[in-house]
């Protein structure tokens, strides 16, 4: 392969994610800080990673939050996941947006590895590999 065709490829990577971070961009510049688009999430995950990563950090009357501790910690699904340890180490809100961006970028790697394999179209790899990447929300 020739440099200029490598580089070219790279200026599709840059462009796709570039257009994926949009999704932060905007928010960031209008509100000042990343919003929440999608308020059903609330629900999901992220009340259990809080809850188990301040119990990790050291405070376990936090795990009374689960129907008043009838629920020991052992029987959460979530107390073996990494995420938990994210969420211990940051704060909460910087803990939701690290296992967002993670998941994404995991997402636009996996699919490039498969779509390299189906197509040559490399403007059709990315491309794809980005709107994948944008149908995984962050609903762990």
């Amino acid at each position: 392969m020739n440099t200029q065709f490598k580089l070219e490829n790279t200026k599709y990577h840059l462009i796709f994610i570039f257009i994926l971070s949009l999704n932060y961009l905007f928010p960031l510049i209008i509100f000042k800080e990343i919003t929440l688009f999608y308020h059903d999430v609330l629900d999901v995950g992220i009340v259990y990673y809080h809850v188990l990563g301040k119990y990790l950090s050291g405070d376990t009357g936090s795990i009374d939050a689960f129907l008043a501790g009838n629920i020991k910690v052992e029987y959460l699904r979530h107390w073996l996941k990494p995420y938990t340890l994210i969420y211990a180490i940051f704060s909460t809100q910087f803990a939701y947006w690290l296992t967002e961006i993670l998941i994404k970028i995991t997402a636009y790697i996996s699919f490039f590895i498969l779509a390299k394999k189906i197509s040559n179209n490399f403007f059709f790899i990315t491309l794809s590999c980005a709107l994948y990447a944008c149908i995984n929300f962050c609903y762990i």
